[in-house]
């Protein structure tokens, strides 16, 4: 907390000026139970980004690594390799629910559909976008959009902040404002660090006034857990069912052709993000048939994979 509270401190006095270095702080999975009536409860701790990364994302390419190198081996001839999972294992009896002795970042991924209706196409699309090549793990395989770590950002003065900041809603509504008009988290405008600031802007508040009125739902699709990264992904979907959402925001979301893009370049540099949108068949949601066969574990990220199925599962069902 200590470290943080230096790194926040550079930030409000214009010393860090990249915000990628900043190791932020998150919300880690301490336990997950289940109650009496099978409901997943994932209770959670503080963590940091850089110490995830380091203590969970590290047991991804430590399994993926082995098994490359040796493709037909039995799990007993690589086990003693794993030597970051087996330390693990030692220590914690079931690692899938027991977050101790590591920082297992929660992360929250939203399968966003949205209702077009033109002249053109009738039905549904449903976005994906290729991680850039900044992030430190999964560089350009397809992911949903909106999707981050579940983390608050609450300036140092007011740490009740840190309990409101708890919220899956708070973070769908931050990473979709950011991802999908490319709004920085901390942007302001006159150089202030306001972690409310893009709460306030004009895309949330649509997106709020939407869910409030019906026109817009974001419902909860399930718990999925990274078994390679030992790391918990929170499910969601966001359907949006009015068509003119779509009509009247393409503008400022620049679609170019199937692309949404954050710039006005018709090439996109290796580090550009951009959205893919999939066509979806308006009465049974089904994937158009070149992405259906495209898309697999070589190129999407498994908590986005995890997203799409579990969201169109229940799109399905609330959309019949």
């Amino acid at each position: 907390m200590d470290d943080w509270d230096r790194q926040l401190r550079e930030i409000r006095a214009g010393k860090r000026a990249h915000l990628d270095t900043w190791n932020q702080l998150t919300y880690d999975l301490a336990d997950m139970t289940r109650d009496d009536h099978g409901r997943v409860q994932l209770d959670c701790k503080l963590g940091t980004y850089y110490h995830s990364l380091s203590t969970s994302e590290a047991l991804d390419p430590e399994l993926t690594e082995a098994y490359a190198a040796w493709p037909d081996s039995d799990p007993d001839t690589v086990w003693p390799r794993l030597e970051r999972r087996a330390w693990l294992h030692e220590r914690v009896r079931d690692p899938v629910a027991d977050g101790r002795r590591r920082s297992a970042a929660l992360g929250v991924s939203t399968l966003a559909i949205v209702r077009v209706r033109n002249r053109s196409f009738n039905g549904y699309k449903m976005f994906l976008s290729p991680r850039s090549c900044t992030v430190a793990t999964q560089q350009r395989r397809y992911h949903v959009v909106p999707s981050g770590m579940f983390q608050p950002f609450i300036p140092s003065e007011s740490p009740d902040l840190l309990q409101s900041q708890f919220s899956v809603f708070a973070t769908v509504a931050r990473e979709f404002v950011e991802e999908l008009y490319g709004v920085e988290e901390l942007e302001t405008g006159d150089g202030r660090v306001d972690p409310q600031a893009i709460y306030r802007r004009r895309e949330a508040r649509l997106l709020t006034d939407m869910l409030e009125h019906g026109s817009a739902a974001l419902l909860y699709t399930g718990v999925a857990v990274n078994l390679l990264a030992l790391r918990h992904e929170i499910c969601t979907v966001l359907i949006i069912d009015d068509p003119s959402w779509y009509e009247r925001e393409c503008g400022e979301l620049r679609i170019c052709d199937e692309y949404l893009q954050q710039c006005q370049q018709t090439d996109l540099l290796p580090d550009q993000r951009w959205v893919q949108l999939i066509s979806l068949d308006r009465h049974g949601m089904e994937i158009e048939p070149r992405w259906r066969n495209a898309l697999s574990a070589r190129n999407v990220v498994a908590p986005g994979a995890a997203a799409v199925a579990q969201g169109l599962r229940v799109a399905r069902a609330v959309t019949s």
